[in-house]
C-alpha cells in the first residue's frame, strides 16, 4: 500500500479505470465465467494501465508546450517532489484531468464490449479468431447466447417449460446475466403473458410482469420476432 500522498495518487491512477471497466463490464451480458481474484487482479491492473497509457497519449497532445497551464515535464521528472510543491494546483488539474480521460475510456470500451453488435465484430475479427478459435470453451452462459448473440436485434418470446408439464409465455423483459448457469438466476417476462397448467387451463394476463426461476425449468423455447407486441386494447 502507498505510504505518502503521491503514492496514494500513483495509486488511484493506477487503479481506478481498470476498476470501473471490471464493475461494468462483469456486470454485463458478456461477464467472463472466471472470477478467481487472479483474474479480477489481472483485469484491472492491464486495463488501467492500458487506459493510462493511452489517456497520457491524448492528454500530451493537447497540454499547451507553454503559457501558465503548461506543465514542465523535464522540472517534473527529476525534481517531482519540488515541483509539486511548487506548482500544486497546475499538477493536480493535468493529474485530474488523466484520471478522468483514462475513466471516460474504461466506461466507454466496457459499454462497447456489453453490445452485441461490437461483441460480434471482436469476436470474427482474425485476431480473436487466430487467439479464440470457434472450438474453445464457451464463456458466456446458455441464457447469454440466447437472448443476446442469437438475432440480438429481434424481439423474443420466451416459452418457459417447468417440471410439473405447465409451461409460461411471455416477452422477453430481462434476465440475470450470470455467466455460470446456476439454478439461482431467474427471467423477466413482460405481458402479454399466457399460463398453460398441466390441466390444459389457460390463463392470460394483458398487464405486468412475472419472475421466473431457472430452478423451476426444465427449457426455455424462444422465438424471434422483427416488430414488438402491440398493447392490447383498453377496456
Amino acid at each position: 500500500m502507498p505510504n505518502s500522498f503521491v503514492g496514494l495518487l500513483l495509486f488511484v491512477v493506477a487503479l481506478a479505470p481498470g476498476a470501473i471497466f471490471l464493475s461494468i463490464h462483469h456486470r454485463g451480458p458478456y461477464a467472463p465465467r472466471s472470477k478467481s481474484a487472479l483474474h479480477e487482479l489481472s483485469t484491472v491492473v492491464l486495463s488501467s494501465l492500458a487506459f493510462d497509457a493511452v489517456a497520457l497519449v491524448l492528454v500530451r497532445v493537447i497540454a499547451p508546450k507553454s503559457g501558465p497551464v503548461a506543465l514542465d515535464i523535464e522540472a517534473l521528472v527529476s525534481s517531482p517532489r519540488v515541483y509539486v510543491r511548487n506548482s500544486f494546483d497546475l499538477v493536480a488539474f493535468w493529474f485530474a484531468l488523466l484520471l478522468l480521460v483514462a475513466m471516460f475510456l474504461a466506461v466507454a470500451v466496457a459499454g462497447m464490449l456489453n453490445h452485441p453488435k461490437v461483441r460480434d465484430r471482436v469476436r470474427n475479427s482474425a485476431p480473436t479468431r487466430l487467439l479464440l478459435p470457434a472450438t474453445a470453451t464457451r464463456t458466456v452462459s446458455g441464457w447469454t447466447q440466447l437472448f443476446h448473440e442469437t438475432d440480438s436485434d429481434m424481439y423474443k418470446e420466451v416459452t418457459c417449460h417447468f417440471d410439473d408439464g405447465s409451461r409460461v409465455v411471455g416477452w422477453l423483459q430481462t434476465f440475470n446475466p450470470e455467466a455460470a448457469d446456476t439454478a439461482d438466476r431467474d427471467i423477466v417476462l413482460a405481458a402479454p403473458i399466457t399460463y398453460y397448467s398441466k390441466d390444459g387451463v389457460v390463463d392470460v394476463k394483458d398487464y405486468g410482469a412475472v419472475a421466473v426461476s431457472a430452478r423451476a425449468m426444465r427449457f426455455l423455447y424462444v422465438d424471434h420476432w422483427p416488430e414488438p407486441p402491440e398493447p392490447p386494447d383498453p377496456q
